[in-house]
């Protein structure tokens, strides 16, 4: 008895979106890092909790900042008069955390909490079959693109002309320089 079951196979990696998002991450980090400078000029960073940090740079901020300036005066006072009472301009903060959360990239705090990791994973930017039919239709446009590959080495290949006669079962990526069975 023959056993049908269906595996999905790799149709292609969308490298453009994956470097972009790798670049966005590593935009992302960067911010991050910007504003934890920043905190770090009026508090302990050794006191601030990273996974706080990165729900809320403001939040964390104004705890430790109150915790570390509260004996200033023999009188608590409130966030807003510690601030104005030092003359810290918590602009800059606030314009760092609207950039950091306008990246859709996700940020985590490492293993031993001393680090900011960021994760973008290839396979949420690769296509896969998602039957037995795409699959037989991907092992034809694989067969198809080796025996173009042969021919390359003998004469020359237009990719467009090849596109066209195929009615786009094959499309060439320009920016990978390969063709591709069209999904």
């Amino acid at each position: 008895m023959k056993n049908n079951k269906f595996t999905p196979m790799k149709v292609y990696t969308d490298e453009r979106a994956y470097n972009n998002a790798q670049a966005k991450a590593e935009q992302k980090l960067k911010v991050l890092w910007e504003a934890f400078e920043w905190c770090s000029q009026h508090i302990n960073e050794d006191d601030i909790n990273r996974q706080k940090f990165l729900e809320d740079m403001s939040k964390e901020f104004e705890r430790l900042f109150v915790i570390k300036n509260k004996s200033i005066v023999n009188k608590a006072l409130s966030y807003d008069k510690l601030l104005f009472l030092l003359d810290v301009n918590t602009d800059a903060l606030v314009e760092l955390e609207n950039r950091y959360n306008s990246y859709e990239s996700k940020v985590f705090v490492s293993e031993d909490s001393t680090d900011f990791i960021t994760k973008v994973d290839a396979k949420d930017y690769t296509i896969y079959t998602k039957n037995k039919d795409e699959n037989d239709k991907l092992i034809v446009a694989n067969n198809l693109i080796n025996a173009i590959g042969m021919v390359e080495r003998y004469s020359k290949v237009y990719p467009l002309t090849i596109q066209q006669a195929t009615s786009s079962f094959l499309k060439f990526d320009i920016v990978a320089n390969k063709y591709r069975m069209s999904n």
